[in-house]
């Protein structure tokens, strides 16, 4: 398959999740007025149908940790970090057109195994990102049905139905079947938040593993060129080999930077979310498990275990990700070291100096440009996360 059908099919999962709320990076139909109707309904559906009521229902509960806690963790941050990701999309239309040229490069058989590897992990992991973002929501609506089945059966008119996401709405929804109806536009928005979150979340995976395919690639092509240099190769073909080795670096530095000035913001909002959501929803499962005493208290228990793992996997798999383009950096630099370049002209020698140089500067993907994104990052926010577990908890025992 040629370069633009390989990285469309590298790239499927993200897409089918993006396409659907019109916030694919690159246009994908001449009907740009459909599409910017598509976004701007997204965004504004989203809004106006969770956040905002979400934000008036955080004021009414406010003072009361319990309320407050289950207002800001289960839908309000995730919400708001999804509305972060829909903004930030549009800047990655330049980082596919560079991929695209990558794909649609002369290589040779090794380095197209390369490329076709790191883009089947990097489609691996989005799959994985956006299956865990969409039981979310599915984990929720279970809960919420089997806590309502008594209502339903119950032959009141008002009954005393828990929403799908507990918001403030300006009418009575507590009958059927407006209840039905505001918890199917509810599910809607969080669906729609979902593809946001999770296929944000798989785009970065394919982008990080892609450029991480392109760093072998290059340690690749570093090899190759020393190892062709001979008495017999000319001082102007050495020139030009390793003219094309710090392009080829820079290439994948600028777009390494292209990610960087697009996911920085982002990444300081969800990692701001994720130590507080972490701690939230840690505290909720104290309280699941030691207070509550109802029927449906395992369907509780099973969506607050399916929050915990996709918020901690998703982390995770930015700061791993993360790590690795580092540590991918860092291995240019050892592969200049390791190769035989005790070979060459001893005038060509001082290349040498230069790309290992270029290669102890290693590339850092920041959360805002405050700190960098590596799992040392991963273990703090944990770590951190359940010291304010432990203080909400001392709290709570406090106003006993």
């Amino acid at each position: 398959m040629d370069g633009k059908q390989a990285l469309d099919y590298f790239t499927k999962y993200s897409y089918n999740s993006l396409v659907l709320i019109g916030f694919w990076p690159v246009p994908t139909c001449k009907y740009k007025q459909v599409i910017n109707f598509q976004c701007i309904f997204s965004f504004l559906f989203l809004t106006f149908s969770l956040v905002i009521p979400q934000g008036f229902r955080l004021t009414q509960v406010w003072g009361d940790i319990d309320l407050m806690s289950n207002v800001l963790c289960t839908a309000e941050l995730p919400f708001l970090v999804a509305l972060s990701k829909m903004i930030i999309l549009f800047y990655l239309s330049v980082l596919f057109d560079k991929f695209l040229d990558d794909w649609k490069r002369k290589k040779s058989d090794e380095e197209l195994d390369i490329m076709n590897i790191s883009a089947q992990f990097g489609k691996k992991i989005s799959l994985l990102c956006i299956f865990l973002g969409q039981a979310t929501p599915v984990a929720r609506l279970v809960q919420i049905i089997f806590e309502n089945l008594s209502n339903w059966s119950s032959s009141d008119h008002l009954k005393n139905f828990t929403l799908y996401i507990d918001a403030y709405y300006p009418y009575e929804w507590n009958y059927t079947p407006v209840y039905e109806i505001t918890c199917f536009m509810e599910y809607i928005g969080t669906f729609m938040a979902a593809l946001a979150y999770s296929g944000t979340d798989g785009l970065f995976s394919e982008i990080a593993f892609h450029l991480s395919g392109q760093y072998h690639i290059l340690r690749h092509k570093l090899f190759h060129i020393v190892n062709e240099i001979d008495e017999n190769t000319s001082l102007t073909d050495i020139d030009e080999s390793f003219s094309y080795i710090v392009k080829f670096h820079d290439r994948i530095n600028s777009c390494i930077d292209i990610v960087e000035d697009t996911f920085s913001f982002m990444c300081l909002v969800q990692l701001l979310a994720c130590s507080i959501q972490f701690c939230i929803q840690c505290y909720l499962l104290v309280l699941c498990i030691t207070v509550q005493q109802s029927s449906p208290i395992l369907f509780d228990i099973l969506f607050i275990l399916v929050f915990l793992t996709y918020m901690t996997a998703n982390f995770y798999v930015y700061c791993y990700l993360a790590e690795k383009l580092q540590s991918e950096s860092f291995a240019f630099a050892e592969a200049a070291y390791i190769c035989n370049w005790y070979t060459l002209p001893p005038k060509k020698i001082k290349y040498f100096l230069l790309l290992i140089q270029r290669g102890r500067k290693p590339v850092n993907l920041t959360a805002g440009k405050f700190c960098i994104i590596n799992l040392i990052l991963f273990a703090s926010i944990i770590k951190t996360s359940m010291g304010y577990l432990s203080f909400l908890l001392t709290m709570r025992s406090a106003q006993k």
